[in-house]
């Protein structure tokens, strides 16, 4: 009987999917529509993930000072940017960052460009500029 029990427990756990871990510890590029990584659970360890385009991760982890960002735009490019589902957790260590600083189109270009004149369009806040103009 005891020997029944047993195997019934194998067969359980081996029908279960398991996310697969992806530790990157040096700078890596993921493109738009690689979906090499999807659906496992990545870990930034030291370096840069660049990741562009839409991705599915199980879980995120970026610890000892990681970095993930995505490419610049320029205009006309498309796939550049990230959007980016994670089912699971996300832990970003003290010192690491997700980050898209200066990764944008340029002023005056790209699907949110905004208008000319005292207001702002696009992705601008929208106020009136109020500083007096010598």
């Amino acid at each position: 009987m005891p020997k029944i029990r047993l195997i019934s427990i194998l067969l359980l756990l081996s029908g279960t999917t398991v996310a697969q871990a992806v530790t990157f510890t040096s700078n890596t590029v993921i493109e738009a529509g690689d979906t090499t990584y999807d659906g496992q659970d990545v870990i930034i360890d030291g370096c840069t993930l660049t990741v562009n385009g839409v991705h599915n991760f199980n879980s995120l982890q970026i610890i000892n000072s990681g970095l993930i960002t995505h490419s610049s735009i320029t205009t006309g490019q498309s796939g550049y940017g990230f959007n980016l589902t994670i089912t699971q957790d996300v832990m970003v260590a003290a010192g690491c960052n997700i980050s898209a600083d200066g990764k944008g189109y340029g002023s005056g270009s790209g699907p949110g460009a905004g208008g000319t004149g005292d207001y702002g369009g696009g992705g601008g806040y929208g106020g009136r500029d109020r500083r007096r103009r010598y």
